[in-house]
């Protein structure tokens, strides 16, 4: 008997509305709300929330009982009939989102009307950052130095600044977007070589904008450091560049191994200084090793192709179908970067290790993945 299989349509519904607090607190920034508007306003996206979240539950009970439905009767009829009701609360939520900005709007007086053009840029960076995938390219300076230094807005030179840096980054990030839309029909895998070609330079265009907006990143990042006081200046670094090379980076499991060691119970006087000492090591050497995996990344990312496409941009599909991972490793600066951190970090566990008994090692956590490799990724040692 043959079999159908049918993807859950729960998973990819959107379960959260596009504008959050943290959104109404930069609007708030730009447009400069009365304390009383601000408590309309916030009660008008509370009415938002809740009629958005409603809609939402009731569409999910739906969809969950015709997949309950569709199991019970091994029929993926029910599921099919939902799909639609899944397609139109992606248009209905988008409305629901419209709604609330208009409704918004209708609070604002006539100066801040006029400053809604830059609530829109405002909005356009929140939306299209996270779009970035290469290291550093989905950071929003705004958003890290509300975090490490919410009173920027009251300093002159910090505020040039972050106006030089919206200005700048709504350009790239707009750019970004047309290169992104204009290059999708070319991202087509297989066909002749003129076809590799336009994907060529369909990638081409994308990897140019992608990289811009990296370094204007990178840019107002310095001028920042440079005029914010201590330690917010320290802090905002560390937030980029964790941020930059994604929290999978920014962590090992030894990482986590050696910090646990910390948190034993019934710790001698001299294990609990000997785990201290190798935090502090981990937490000193932190920031260095962002910096060379973010470098890393940069690195690669910098290179025309990675080896993979150019070998398939030249023809070789043998090549993209059997994924020689050796080949790519022996150039890849990442892997390189992150063998230099792993060193670190199983020296410092290979000193730390003989002060804890057997059972307080086995408290310790382990990565998620249990098979063991002795070079890459961290083994466990225990």
């Amino acid at each position: 008997m043959a079999q159908i299989g049918m993807s859950n349509p729960v998973r990819d519904i959107v379960r959260q509305p596009q504008f959050s607090h943290a959104d109404i607190n930069s609007i708030n920034r730009v447009l400069g709300f009365t304390e009383e508007q601000r408590a309309v306003i916030l009660e008008v996206y509370e009415a938002h929330l809740r009629a958005f979240t409603s809609e939402l539950n009731e569409l999910i009970l739906d969809l969950e009982d015709a997949r309950d439905e569709a199991i019970a009767t091994n029929h993926p009829g029910p599921l099919a009939a939902t799909r639609s009701k899944a397609e139109r609360w992606k248009e209905r939520s988008k409305e629901l989102d419209e709604q609330f900005l208009s409704d918004l709007r209708l609070l604002l007086t006539r100066d801040q009307e006029a400053l809604w053009p830059r609530v829109e840029r405002e909005l356009r960076r929140i939306r299209l950052t996270p779009k970035g995938v290469f290291a550093g390219e989905s950071i929003d300076l705004v958003r890290l130095l509300d975090a490490v230094h919410p009173q920027w807005n009251e300093h002159p030179d910090l505020k040039s600044i972050v106006d030089a840096y919206i200005t700048a980054i709504d350009a790239a990030l707009t750019e970004r977007e047309r290169a992104r839309e204009s290059a999708s029909a070319s991202i087509v895998w297989g066909g002749d070589q003129a076809q590799r070609d336009r994907m060529k330079q369909a990638y081409e265009d994308i990897r140019r904008t992608r990289i811009r907006v990296r370094g204007i990143n990178e840019e107002h990042l310095r001028r920042l450091l440079s005029a914010l006081p201590q330690p917010s200046s320290e802090r905002l670094e560390i937030a980029f560049y964790e941020n930059a090379i994604g929290p999978t980076r920014a962590t090992t499991p030894l990482d986590r191994r050696i910090r646990a060691v910390g948190t034993l119970p019934d710790l001698t006087p001299r294990q609990a200084a000997a785990a201290q000492a190798a935090i502090d090591k981990l937490d000193d050497a932190r920031l260095g090793f962002f910096k060379a995996t973010y470098a890393a990344h940069a690195e690669l990312q910098n290179s025309e192709f990675p080896i993979s496409l150019a070998r398939y941009f030249d023809g070789d599909d043998a090549f993209v179908s059997s994924m020689d991972f050796e080949a790519i490793d022996e150039q890849n600066p990442v892997r390189r970067a992150m063998q230099q951190r792993f060193d670190f970090e199983r020296q410092i566990y290979h000193d730390l290790r003989p002060l804890l008994t057997r059972e307080q090692r086995a408290l310790l956590p382990t990565p998620d993945d249990q098979t063991i490799w002795f070079n890459w990724p961290v083994p466990d040692f225990r």
